[in-house]
């Protein structure tokens, strides 16, 4: 997670780091810049931290793929499908 944060906040160096561990050649600059930008907004700026599940976000996501009326994603409210324990231990 450090590692994104700090490729979010530094999208040059990420993208020069990218660039150099390309042995194939195909990736430019300007590819690997816009890449780190839409990377740094899925990112975001989570008060919690990077990586944090929001849990509202999570059952209102759910509520979502089961609210189809004709062909929901989901039929059952998923149990033990996510939890805090490996960001927690993150942040130790």
């Amino acid at each position: 997670m450090k590692g994104w944060d700090w490729a979010a906040a530094n999208s040059d160096a990420a993208a020069t780091v990218v660039l150099d561990n390309d042995a194939s050649g195909a990736q430019t600059e300007k590819h690997q810049k816009r890449m780190m930008g839409e990377i740094a907004k899925l990112i975001g700026k989570n008060p919690k931290g990077t990586g944090y599940l929001d849990p509202a976000a999570y059952d209102r996501t759910v509520a979502v793929l089961m609210g189809g009326k004709s062909a929901p994603v989901i039929t059952k409210k998923p149990e033990g499908a996510w939890s805090h324990e490996i960001f927690d231990k993150s942040k130790m």
